[in-house]
């Protein structure tokens, strides 16, 4: 688990948002195909 602060977001038209910041924990890895979930969203 890791923690993005988002400096800017962006909406593509047709694609969908994207989403630029900086990575708060160290050793947090991301890859290609994997899957972020905003935890104010989380139920």
């Amino acid at each position: 688990m890791f923690e993005l602060e988002v400096k800017d977001v962006f909406k593509i038209t047709g694609r969908g948002y994207v989403i630029a910041g900086e990575i708060t924990e160290s050793g947090a890895i991301l890859r290609n195909g994997d899957t972020l979930i905003n935890k104010e969203d989380e139920s």
